[in-house]
């Protein structure tokens, strides 16, 4: 069966990076044929992706000597040529691009509260701005491309995740990368002293989420062993000292929650990552620009940044969708029955089986105390995120985004007043 994925914002300079773990999951023998459908608003650059993705395929063809499944590349000028006879559509749109991105840290920088795209004051911000895009691209894709897996990966995640289901149906779920690499950065940090274990759950919202039940290969509940074997100094962004007393592993982005001053103290006086990124992102449309002689360039900005979500999350779920073996991994998807304590219609980020039959949430463990106690907070935050209005006003948005743990301590009606500003934009669907 040969694989037709729609790419939503396309023109991403990280696009040639998924094009490239494609293409390697095809060298594998993971899948076969596919055909990448790109749709962006930048549409020079967009262009030039699918220009720089025809070369390097070409080059590798030539090199290689031998056949491999066909990879084809096509920039979409319409929706409608987008979405038409798609089998998987990936959503990773970032409404008002990176200096949007800026803006909204920046009113969470001058509130005192930590910037974060998806956490937040610049959380809130960035679903304000893009909600009715993420909105409006679902419902067009249920109009031209029903029976698709819609892999939503714009932030903040869970939120757009409700949005999307709400507009498409329940083939939509969220797709992140960091439980894995969570895992992976976990086991080589507790090595050395005899840490390791054969199986764990993983339950939260998107990135704040946690790894929880260490189980050895006899069942055995081996927690205490593994958190216990955490080095003092480790890559998880978190001491092992609030590690240990949560009694679960968070995800890097949970160290915002338990080490808020310390992450402001930090961020104080450090460049944006939206204006880092812009910069970054200009410097690959200047040398897309220059055809054939920039390709070299593009390869060396794209090796400055990490972009591991393609090879760890999205190119293994498709690998699932489309008959390789069923595969369990955390995704974005509603509650239901599998955590306990969490609401139904919570979009939570838990333990899945991916298959050719779809997505499906596994029944975990309830979490341990204060996991749980934050989870459920975070949970009746985006419910009433959820509820506002398209013309919420200062009062109600500062209403909904005090009962965040991350918001501000003062100048509360400030904000509130700067994210109406945000919500009356108006970014364009195409």
């Amino acid at each position: 069966m040969t694989v037709t994925l729609t790419v939503l914002g396309g023109s991403s300079p990280a696009t040639p990076v998924l094009l490239d773990a494609l293409r390697r999951s095809q060298r594998a023998g993971r899948l076969g044929e596919i055909e990448v459908r790109l749709h962006g608003r930048n549409v020079a650059r967009l262009q030039g992706i699918a220009a720089y993705a025809t070369r390097l395929l070409a080059r590798e063809a030539r090199a290689a000597g031998a056949t491999a499944p066909r990879l084809h590349v096509v920039p979409a000028e319409s929706l409608a040529d987008a979405f038409a006879g798609a089998t998987d559509i990936l959503c990773m749109v970032r409404p008002g691009g990176m200096l949007g991105r800026a803006a909204d840290e920046a009113i969470a920088r001058e509130a005192g509260s930590p910037a974060d795209e998806g956490l937040g004051v610049g959380g809130l911000a960035c679903y304000l701005r893009g909600r009715e895009v993420i909105a409006g691209l679902a419902l067009a894709a249920s109009r031209h491309a029903p029976r698709a897996n819609y892999l939503q990966m714009s932030g903040p995640l869970g939120l757009n995740v409700e949005l999307t289901r709400r507009a498409f149906g329940e083939r939509a779920f969220g797709v992140c990368e960091l439980p894995l690499t969570t895992a992976a950065k976990l086991a080589r940090a507790v090595a050395p002293s005899g840490g390791g274990w054969c199986a764990h759950h993983h339950a939260g919202l998107n990135h704040q989420s946690w790894l929880y039940a260490f189980r050895d290969a006899d069942g055995n509940d081996v927690t205490t062993r593994v958190l216990d074997a955490i080095p003092a100094s480790t890559p998880l962004g978190v001491d092992t000292a609030a590690i240990r007393d949560a009694g679960a592993v968070p995800v890097q982005y949970l160290r915002l929650y338990l080490h808020t001053e310390r992450e402001v103290a930090a961020q104080r006086h450090a460049e944006s990552r939206g204006h880092t990124l812009d910069r970054w992102s200009r410097r690959i449309e200047d040398a897309l620009r220059s055809g054939e002689a920039g390709d070299a360039a593009v390869e060396q900005l794209l090796a400055e940044r990490r972009i591991d979500w393609f090879d760890e999350a999205i190119v293994p779920v498709l690998v699932a969708l489309h008959g390789g073996r069923a595969r369990a991994m955390p995704l974005n998807v509603p509650a239901g029955d599998s955590l306990p304590g969490a609401r139904r219609d919570a979009i939570v980020e838990v333990d899945c089986e991916v298959s050719q039959s779809g997505v499906v949430a596994r029944s975990v463990p309830a979490l341990p105390a204060a996991p749980a106690a934050l989870t459920c907070r975070l949970i009746d935050y985006e419910r009433a995120v959820l509820s506002l209005p398209a013309d919420a006003g200062e009062t109600r948005l500062a209403e909904v985004l005090a009962s965040h743990p991350l918001a501000p301590h003062r100048g509360l009606r400030d904000v509130a007043r700067a994210l109406a500003g945000v919500a009356a934009e108006r970014v364009a669907l195409t």
